[in-house]
């Protein structure tokens, strides 16, 4: 009873706001539970070099972030990687970053600074050079996805990495989701 207290609450304080963004209104009475689950494609010739997580953008306290890194070889699909399931589901994006920066989630030895951008860097480096997570070849703007509107706990999340000269930066993220019917 009280959780529908709250969510009458949440709407009629967003509505007299004049907020009716139906987007947000989703995303914070989405149910948080279990893991989400990222995969990505790099369907480019180039290394892709990242960071991903989620968080929960409307927790100020700050709240804590999922943060995550890989650099994907060009033409391959990466391991399925389960994290904790959140509103905000992000891959590259300044708001990832200034989660991440805000509770120094970047203060661990394996942090890959190089991954560690408000983009998607591609690299033309050798894997085993200096340069292997230098965004060289070019960038893709990043992509954040919510609970509740693009996605729900339990599902996949898919991000195709895509060459696109018509992008910023020359790549684009393309977004698909393979629900969970549980």
């Amino acid at each position: 009873m009280v959780g529908l207290a709250v969510i009458v609450c949440t709407l009629g304080t967003a509505l007299s706001a004049g907020c009716t963004n139906s987007s947000l209104f989703q995303n914070l009475v989405a149910p948080v539970t279990a893991d989400v689950t990222f995969v990505f494609i790099n369907d480019t010739p180039y290394r892709a070099v990242f960071s991903f997580g989620t968080y929960n953008d409307l927790d100020r306290s700050p709240g804590a972030v999922n943060l995550q890194q890989l650099r994907l070889e060009a033409h391959t699909i990466g391991e399925l990687v389960a994290v904790a399931c959140a509103h905000n589901a992000a891959v590259g994006t300044d708001g990832l970053v200034a989660r991440v920066l805000a509770t120094d989630a970047d203060d661990t030895p394996e942090f890959d600074r190089d991954a560690f951008n408000e983009w998607v860097g591609f690299s033309s480096f050798p894997s085993d050079s200096t340069g292997a997570g230098l965004a060289d070849a070019g960038s893709a703007e990043g992509l954040e996805v919510l609970l509740g509107y693009d996605f729900s706990c339990g599902d996949e999340l898919i991000f195709t990495f895509v060459e696109d000269e018509t992008a910023a930066g020359g790549f684009r993220i393309d977004f698909a989701v393979l629900v969970n019917e549980e």
